[in-house]
C-alpha cells in the first residue's frame, strides 16, 4: 500500500510541474512512459498512474501544438522582397 501512495504523490508533482515542461521534454518523458509499459512488468496501479499521467502530456502537446499553428508565419514575396506576415488559422 505503501507503494501505491508513493506513486500517487510523485504523480502529482509531475502533474504540477507540466505545465512548465517544453514540447521536447513532454515527448521525452512520453518515450518513457510508452517504454515502461511497453515492459509489461510494470504494476497495475502504476500502469493506471502512467496512462493518465500519458494522457495529460498528450493534451499538453495538443495544446502547444494549436497555439504554434495559430502563430504561423507565411512568408510572402513582395515588391522589396521577401516579409513575413502572420497568418492566423482557423
Amino acid at each position: 500500500m505503501n507503494d501505491e501512495n508513493d506513486v500517487k504523490r510523485n504523480t502529482n508533482k509531475q502533474n504540477q510541474s507540466i505545465g512548465k515542461l517544453t514540447f521536447e521534454e513532454i515527448y521525452q518523458r512520453l518515450e518513457a512512459i510508452s517504454r515502461e509499459l511497453e515492459d509489461g512488468s510494470t504494476p497495475l496501479e502504476k500502469s493506471f498512474v502512467l496512462f493518465e499521467e500519458g494522457q495529460k502530456l498528450v493534451k499538453k502537446c495538443h495544446q502547444m501544438l494549436d497555439n504554434a499553428e495559430k502563430r504561423l508565419k507565411v512568408i510572402t514575396e513582395g515588391k522589396e522582397g521577401f516579409e513575413v506576415k502572420e497568418k492566423s488559422i482557423g
